[in-house]
């Protein structure tokens, strides 16, 4: 039986690493796809808390000045009346 040539073994196993190289390259870059879609996702979600924050510590000020500003439980009821048409 005819001893294995030392280069051709080296060759292949050469070429073994290179296709597991290229296997987490491609895994890597699988990963990396769905991660950088994930922080879009979380940029989205954090965007409209931010605006929904801000609204409502705007409509917070508004109710803080209205007490402050000694706005009467008549206005406040009378804006809450429906008109007398209905």
């Amino acid at each position: 039986m005819p001893s294995a040539d030392p280069e051709r073994l080296q060759e292949r196993l050469r070429e073994r690493l290179r296709e597991r190289l290229r296997e987490r390259i491609d895994a890597l870059e699988t990963r990396l796809t769905f991660q950088e879609d994930t922080i879009g996702q979380l940029n989205d979600a954090l965007i409209a808390q931010q605006a929904r924050i801000d609204l409502l510590e705007a409509e917070m000020r508004q109710l803080i000045d209205e007490f402050r500003g000694g706005v009467s439980e008549a206005q406040i009821n009378a804006a809450d009346e429906l008109p007398p048409h209905y």
